[in-house]
């Protein structure tokens, strides 16, 4: 086998990502969202006054916050619970993959 047959074997191919830049940008480019985002990452399917209450919002901005999201395809929900999206990997708890980069919410400023 040749050397390049094995360097092209170990290379991973490209993973075409869930969501277009503009949407994925858009999900985390407004510090509501990025919260949002954040509370949701730690793995645990929250209902809106959950996501309210973790971000200090009124139920109904925590609301329209969640169905913009959603729009965007970064967050899901089952049975009423919020979570994100199941087309959005997460390698490790607080992080979420978007394909043209990671989101680290573990990282404080």
């Amino acid at each position: 086998m040749s050397s390049s047959t094995a360097i092209s074997d170990q290379t991973p191919a490209p993973v075409r990502p869930a969501l277009p830049l503009e949407d994925a940008t858009a999900a985390i480019g407004n510090a509501t969202r990025w919260k949002i985002l954040a509370a949701l990452a730690e793995g645990e399917p929250l209902m809106v006054a959950d996501v309210a209450a973790r971000v200090g919002l009124s139920p109904t901005s925590a609301s329209k916050q969640l169905m913009y999201l959603r729009s965007l395809g970064a967050v899901g929900i089952t049975r009423r619970l919020h979570h994100i999206s199941k087309k959005l990997p997460q390698p490790r708890p607080n992080q979420i993959d978007f394909g043209y980069f990671v989101a680290r919410f573990d990282v404080k400023a």
